[in-house]
């Protein structure tokens, strides 16, 4: 007899040493997978975020922003003393991506633990109107027949 649960949401977990790391650096990452049942992993992958939050002045001619905005931005409008406008945007990029995880057999159980190693880029991004940076490490797994499964955790890069 098949039981069929409807609430077999995989746990996901990253593991990494709690440090601040540099640029050019490796990031040895431990991705843990719990589930109450059998679960069939099609496909994962981690990427390391870069999130900025800098301030972009208004056009004077028109109503429109000095550039368009990309995808997966947040704007927020401010005054500045002498009367312009200002724009914080949220930006982030993706820096690095590392892929594990397959249809192989051996992806349906429930426990699973895998190792990347993400590499951090030797060049520093740009800091032009910059207010703060965070980096993230984001991991998401695509599981057959369930929705994907999608964890963040904040790295410390300098």
């Amino acid at each position: 007899m098949t039981s069929k649960t409807t609430n077999n949401r995989p746990i996901l977990t990253l593991v990494f040493d709690d440090r601040p790391y540099s640029f050019g650096n490796t990031i040895d990452v431990r991705i843990d997978v719990a589930s109450k049942g059998t679960l069939a992993l099609r496909d994962g992958k981690i990427d390391l975020i870069c999130k900025d939050s800098v301030l972009v002045q208004k056009r004077t001619r028109s109503n429109s922003w000095a550039y368009s905005s990309p995808p997966m931005m947040a704007d927020i409008a401010y005054k500045t003393s002498a009367g312009r406008d200002i724009k914080k945007q949220d930006v982030e990029r993706l820096i690095a991506t590392v892929s594990f995880g397959g249809t192989e057999a051996s992806n349906q159980s429930t426990n699973r633990v895998c190792r990347v190693q993400v590499k951090i880029p030797k060049e520093k991004p740009d800091d032009e109107g910059l207010i703060e940076r965070k980096w993230w490490l984001v991991a998401k797994l695509d599981i057959a027949k369930a929705r994907d499964v999608i964890v963040r955790k904040q790295v410390l890069i300098s």
